[in-house]
């Protein structure tokens, strides 16, 4: 009989509950590639916005901007629920010898925002749906919302706001489960 299947709209719940995620995590050490690091954070992703449940997650996403500019985030997820195409998640990893690089991290972080920018965001009138990031290097992530106003990362987690988005560094290690369930970006209804 196969085991059940942690529900990460339970709060509490985190993607360690997930026993092949977990087992993946630990695995992780000082040398493993990004396409272990990614293999990971497609499960994760894959495990928190169901495609059951109307999202959808792309990887090595195109994104492409003016003057023929274009990146590959590592993944795009999206919600396309009731024929909609919402994007609001983006994340991109690294290989974990980059974990304590400063420059790793703010490389990282300027990948994300060229990605921002060329999904246009700024263009579009009225009020705007939050977007968000993923900088995972290693066994280390980031969680970031796009501040429009600003053209800015912000560091943010579920239940709580970073204050400093590029000073202080909050790192949150993977296998402490930094997504619990029922906090994470909501579904406008």
């Amino acid at each position: 009989m196969a085991a059940q299947r942690p529900n990460p709209a339970d709060l509490g719940t985190t993607y360690m509950d997930v026993p092949a995620i977990a087992s993946e995590i630990r695995r992780l050490h000082s040398r493993s590639n990004e396409g272990e690091l990614n293999g990971v954070w497609n499960s994760i992703l894959n495990w928190v916005f169901d495609p059951v449940n109307g999202f959808i997650t792309q990887p090595q996403a195109m994104h492409t901007g003016t003057g023929g500019a274009r990146g590959f985030s590592d993944f795009h997820t999206l919600d396309v629920a009731g024929g909609t195409r919402r994007s609001f998640l983006i994340t991109q990893c690294k290989s974990a010898e980059g974990e304590g690089q400063e420059g790793v991290w703010s490389d990282g972080e300027d990948q994300l925002l060229r990605y921002l920018r060329m999904m246009q965001h700024r263009n579009r009138r009225g009020p705007q749906r939050p977007t968000y990031e993923i900088l995972a290097i290693g066994r280390r992530v980031r969680f970031f919302r796009y501040d429009r106003a600003t053209d800015a990362l912000r560091g943010w987690r579920p239940s709580r706001p970073i204050p400093d988005p590029r000073g202080a560094r909050d790192f949150y290690l993977l296998e402490r489960g930094g997504y619990r369930g029922s906090e994470g970006p909501k579904r406008d209804t």
